[in-house]
C-alpha cells in the first residue's frame, strides 16, 4: 500500500473552505462528497470525519480505508476536481469493498453532473 502523495491531498484550511463554499455535493447512504473544480492537473482528496463515526480508532480506520479507495479508484473521476469525502454514520463498520462501491457510485454521478455542466456552457 503506497502513501497518498502530498500533491493529491487537500491540506489547507483555505482549500477546504473553497470546496465548502461552492455548496456542490452528492451523497448516498455511506458517503457525502463535496466537490469543486481544481486548479491542479489531478483530483485531490480531503477527508472530514466527525466524532459521530466513533472513537479515534474507528475514525482513523475509516480515513485509511477512504484513502485506499481514492488511491485505487481516484481516476474514476474524469475531470480534475477537489473532493472532500465525509463518511456518514452508516460508514463506521463498512469494509473496503463496500466503501469502494459507494465511492464509485458517487464518482459516476459526479461525472454525469460535470458533463452536464460543461454542455450548458
Amino acid at each position: 500500500m503506497s502513501k497518498l502523495g502530498r500533491e493529491l491531498r487537500i491540506r489547507s484550511h483555505n482549500d477546504f473552505a473553497r470546496v465548502y463554499r461552492t455548496r456542490q455535493s452528492l451523497r448516498n447512504r455511506t458517503l457525502t462528497l463535496c466537490y469543486a473544480t481544481s486548479t491542479n492537473d489531478a483530483s485531490r482528496l480531503g477527508l472530514s470525519v466527525s466524532k459521530r463515526i466513533g472513537n479515534s480508532v474507528h475514525r482513523n480506520r475509516v480515513k485509511r480505508v477512504l484513502r485506499e479507495v481514492f488511491r485505487a479508484h481516484g481516476t474514476a473521476v474524469l475531470n480534475p476536481v477537489d473532493l472532500i469525502l465525509i463518511p456518514r454514520s452508516f460508514a463506521s463498520g463498512r469494509c473496503l469493498e463496500e466503501m469502494s462501491a459507494s465511492f464509485l457510485h458517487l464518482a459516476a454521478k459526479l461525472n454525469t453532473r460535470l458533463k452536464e455542466n460543461t454542455q450548458d456552457v
